[in-house]
């Protein structure tokens, strides 16, 4: 295997396991506040793929008055274009 191969290898795993690591946080965070987070939430957190995107979340999961307030901003956020 060639050498840029391998760092290319490397850097999609980390972005990879960097967005796994954002999600999580995101839905700790909703669950520690909120309790049980609904099944539609977390498909819709871990469909975002973007690191920017998921620093907003993580934000509105702190901030939101409560899970279906994060929802709302969640879908009208994610049908944006960017």
């Amino acid at each position: 295997m060639s050498r840029h191969l391998i760092q290319e290898l490397e850097a999609e795993f980390t972005h990879k396991a960097t967005l796994e690591a954002m999600h999580r946080s995101i839905l700790l965070v909703l669950e520690s506040r909120f309790g049980q987070i609904p099944d539609d939430v977390r498909t819709a957190v871990r469909r975002i793929q973007d690191e920017s995107a998921l620093d907003a979340m993580t934000v509105l999961a702190a901030r939101c008055l409560d899970v279906d307030a994060f929802g709302r901003d969640l879908t009208s956020a994610a049908s944006k274009p960017r």
